[in-house]
């Protein structure tokens, strides 16, 4: 059951990361390296995803749901700035490409922007990135403006979908990765229960394609995780390289698109997670019980996976499945290990952990599963989805009898039978 001090806690410090100065970034690590994993975009888009989930918790209140609606925009006008996609910008301008960050090949940006736009509007109802397009500005140049709304920002990404057999989106050039393309299923899925689009019906061929080229099965040797953790489509090659990390936050995002699938694999990534042995617990009678996805130390050397971020994703995976004990030990986990700080700010209490390379990313995770997970986000669209097909039905109800009036007129009246 979810603490809702807990909650209040994590939204005050997603609150204050969001809604200080546009120019100012107090709170995010600027350190990372941006083309690894820890870049602003992470620390930006999981803050978001775990917001949305607290704002529909049925113990956030009107007005909290209105503080995370306000701190979610500010973190989408937050991933516009051109200082969360020069990585990209920049890598262009030497090739001399376009530096359009939302361009083919960079779908670990576009994807997750995509996903925040679509989870903000389904929480919220304000579709305003839709009705005033939105811009991403490298320069005063006019050629390095580029100008996108909700919807073409979408229909730009299954563009790029169609140009693969797998319906795959490029999140790097030359590379996909299932953890990635998650977030741009999650943005197609989004998009049709709001506007009733159809990019999410070919999903299906993504899913075939992971269960058959990227899913491990057979013997579960050491180092031979759940999912090959790329695709290289120019060399149609799928290296063998799996990594705890990718196959956590793969499954994590998963689960609510395809649980069966996701069920299936969970059984074998589930076996790679390890319990703390009594001894490193103190006193046995007292200790509770703790849970975490190990990483190796040359990853985070790497700024490519951590142990907290991992286990952010194990933890959710397990509260997506339902899989409430195990939830519970890696929940422990990072209460005990990974420096939770709990402080006052301007008269209200906030919560983060702090041992991790990006503490808004990894509390992003742990405050997105205490909220309920994506589940909330998925019941929600299927109530949106049911709204809309309602609304649909009643108006052609309602349109009936005008229906059959208009017909009865066109109809050619017959002559009496002599």
């Amino acid at each position: 059951m979810a603490n809702p001090e807990r909650l209040r806690a994590y939204l005050t410090y997603f609150e204050r990361l969001a809604l200080q100065p546009f120019n100012r970034w107090e709170g995010f690590s600027l350190q990372r390296l941006e083309t690894r994993s820890f870049g602003l975009r992470a620390q930006l888009a999981f803050p978001c995803y775990a917001l949305g989930a607290i704002a529909l918790h049925p113990t956030t209140s009107p007005a909290e749901r209105e503080r995370c609606l306000k701190a979610m925009a500010a973190l989408i006008d937050r991933m516009l700035q051109r200082r969360v996609w020069a990585y990209w910008a920049i890598s262009a301008e030497v090739r001399q490409n376009v530096v359009n960050p939302i361009a083919r090949g960079n779908g670990e940006f576009s994807g997750h922007l995509a996903m925040m736009l679509g989870m903000y509007e389904i929480v919220g109802g304000d579709n305003r990135y839709d009705t005033e397009p939105f811009q991403l500005l490298w320069s005063h140049n006019s050629f390095d403006r580029f100008s996108f709304t909700h919807t073409s920002l979408v229909n730009t990404l299954w563009e790029q979908a169609k140009t693969s057999k797998q319906l795959a989106v490029l999140c790097k050039p030359c590379q996909v990765r299932a953890s990635q393309m998650n977030h741009i299923l999650w943005a197609f899925a989004l998009h049709d229960a709001l506007h009733g689009s159809e990019y999410a019906a070919g999903n299906e061929a993504w899913f075939n394609f992971l269960q058959r080229r990227l899913a491990l099965w057979g013997p579960n040797f050491p180092g031979r995780g759940t999912l090959n953790a790329l695709y290289w489509p120019c060399l149609n090659l799928t290296p063998s390289l799996s990594l705890n990390f990718e196959d956590a936050w793969a499954l994590a995002f998963l689960a609510q698109l395809q649980p069966d699938l996701t069920r299936d694999l969970a059984q074998r990534f589930f076996s790679q997670i390890r319990h703390l042995k009594e001894e490193k617990l103190g006193d046995p009678l007292f200790a509770i019980p703790q849970a975490y996805l190990p990483s190796l130390p040359f990853w985070q050397k790497l700024e490519i996976a951590e142990e907290a971020v991992t286990t952010g994703f194990a933890y959710l995976l397990a509260v997506e499945l339902g899989e409430e004990m195990l939830a519970s030990f890696l929940l422990s986990y990072a209460d005990q290990q990974l420096q939770p700080i709990e402080q006052q700010v301007v008269g209200e209490g906030e919560r983060f952990y702090n041992r991790s390379l990006a503490p808004p990313f990894a509390t992003a995770l742990y405050a997105l599963g205490e909220a309920g997970g994506l589940k909330r986000i998925a019941e929600r669209m299927q109530l949106k989805v049911t709204e809309s097909t309602n609304q649909r039905a009643t108006v052609a109800e309602a349109r009936m009898p005008l229906f059959r009036a208009i017909r009865a007129s066109e109809t050619p009246s017959r002559s009496p039978r002599l």
